[in-house]
């Protein structure tokens, strides 16, 4: 998780190891569901 200036936004990154792409998500709040949610998201869209 990358945060912000002022600890105003996140951003998460994963990567894929197998096909080597990285996968990055807007997080508007700093909450282990949300973190979480967008984590599940990320790797069904994969």
């Amino acid at each position: 998780m990358i945060v912000g200036k002022g600890h105003q936004g996140a951003v998460v990154s994963s990567v894929d190891r197998c096909s080597k792409y990285t996968f990055l998500d807007l997080l508007k709040t700093k909450t282990a569901d949300e973190l979480s949610e967008v984590l599940v998201r990320g790797v069904w869209c994969s």
